[in-house]
């Protein structure tokens, strides 16, 4: 289990830094682009969900919900690390002016929709305050992505369990005896 779990987070990894290149590659509009960034989010969860079926029937079709939880939370989690690993040189080492770009493109967008809500919306002061908060932070900072990936292991750890709910299928009482 072990091996094919590090190896398909390899494989998780590299589509999650194929993905990120590719909307590098294209620029700051494609990469902020929200269609982009759904793509960009759901379809490394397709293969996640592809890569652990393939494991249940690599063990004969037949896999408790805990083992289908282990497999899809290492699988998860190390390819994560890879592509945060990725991420952190992209922005800090290879071209960190592209995510100064990014920064910056983000704060106009947010100015845009600010300046489309009326002063007495609820909402104007939150975007105030979030403006504020995106111009003084470093959003992709070696520090804000380490701790992007720590925070999105809860995430990662409910939708595994939730994959592993679905996927897990135990062996016939006739058959486990």
């Amino acid at each position: 289990m072990k091996d094919y779990v590090l190896n398909n987070g390899l494989i998780l990894g590299s589509v999650s830094i194929i993905l990120l290149s590719l909307s590098y590659g294209l620029g700051v509009d494609f990469f902020l682009n929200d269609t982009w960034a759904i793509i960009k989010a759901i379809l490394p969860y397709f293969v996640l969900i592809f890569l652990v079926i393939q494991y249940k029937k690599l063990v004969g079709g037949y896999i408790s919900f805990k083992e289908t939880f282990i497999v899809t939370i290492g699988i998860t989690v190390s390819g994560a690390f890879l592509s945060t690993f990725f991420s952190i040189i992209l922005f800090n080492f290879i071209d960190p002016d592209f995510a100064i770009q990014l920064k910056d493109v983000t704060v106009e967008k947010l100015v845009i929709q600010l300046d489309q809500l009326p002063e007495s919306n609820p909402m104007y002061s939150v975007m105030e305050t979030l403006i504020e908060q995106t111009q003084e932070e470093d959003i992709y900072s070696f520090s804000n992505q380490a701790s992007a990936l720590f925070y999105s292991l809860f995430f990662h750890i409910i939708f595994s369990a939730i994959i592993a709910a679905f996927i897990k299928k135990n062996k016939p009482l006739e058959m486990s005896e």
